[in-house]
């Protein structure tokens, strides 16, 4: 039997974001930022009991990316992964769990057959990373909540199997949309989100052409639409020469998950 990735999307975007992943006997969410009993829910319908969570793996403190972490070990058990930093700000907001439950990671770590890379990003957080996983020869990368991508970010994702990539809004709906001036200029600054030509850029850069799986993720709700993100990003890939077989590009949605994907 061959060794299969799995991912699936629970919840995308500023009302909560997790994201699920299971290979072998290894059984991961990264980011909890949805409650205790959607969780549990959204875990039972994809088969898996939220209780074999091996870990709950925190990018970075902000509400809709950790605000189910506290309930998840105090009532399941779950295992919290985040830097230093990340975990005493998450502290607020996740309140108090049993010591061996934290675990607190300076670089790349293990979670039984899984290897964790996390990488530098850039957002208005105390020290958010996004995540390179490897799974045996099979590689997923997460990539959200950043304003830019520099050198570093785009290797550490290069020659993944799945990418999970921001594709947060449409710069003309930004600017015409109904946020403030000041909410405008976090989005598009260095520490802000990644607009959906920015997201394309990256992929353009990334694919090797061996029908890798993309998933556009943490869109806006105000300043984006599913069918926006996906054809920018479409219509970039292909008019840089590719072929619609070359890759298989998603969409993650804000309050349902997507299926379950899988990659031998």
């Amino acid at each position: 039997m061959k060794d299969i990735l799995k991912f699936c999307s629970l919840s995308s975007g500023s009302c909560g974001n997790a994201n699920y992943i299971e290979y072998k006997d290894t059984k991961v969410l990264i980011d909890a930022g949805l409650n205790g009993v959607t969780t549990e829910n959204a875990l039972k319908e994809i088969g898996t009991d939220i209780k074999d969570l091996d870990a709950v793996i925190l990018t970075h403190e902000h509400r809709d990316h950790v605000q189910g972490a506290g309930i998840l070990s105090r009532k399941y058990g779950a295992k919290l992964y985040a830097n230093e930093k990340t975990y005493l700000a998450s502290l607020p907001r996740i309140g108090s769990v049993k010591e061996h439950c934290v675990h607190i990671f300076d670089g790349a770590f293990e979670v039984k057959d899984l290897v964790i890379k996390p990488f530098k990003v850039y957002h208005d957080a105390y020290d958010p990373v996004g995540l390179a996983i490897y799974a045996g020869n099979k590689k997923l990368s997460i990539l959200t909540d950043t304003g830019l991508v520099d050198g570093d970010i785009a290797d550490a994702i290069k020659d993944s199997d799945i990418y999970y990539i921001e594709s947060n809004h449409d710069e003309e709906m930004l600017e015409k949309g109904p946020y403030s001036y000041y909410l405008k200029r976090r989005v598009r600054s260095e520490e802000g989100h990644l607009s959906n030509m920015q997201a394309a850029d990256l992929i353009k850069k990334s694919l090797k052409d061996k029908n890798e799986l993309v998933f556009l993720a943490h869109l806006s709700h105000e300043n984006n639409t599913e069918k926006l993100a996906y054809m920018t990003v479409y219509r970039e890939l292909l008019q840089s020469g590719r072929r619609a077989e070359d890759f298989r590009l998603r969409v993650t949605h804000r309050l349902k998950r997507t299926l379950v994907y899988e990659v031998d």
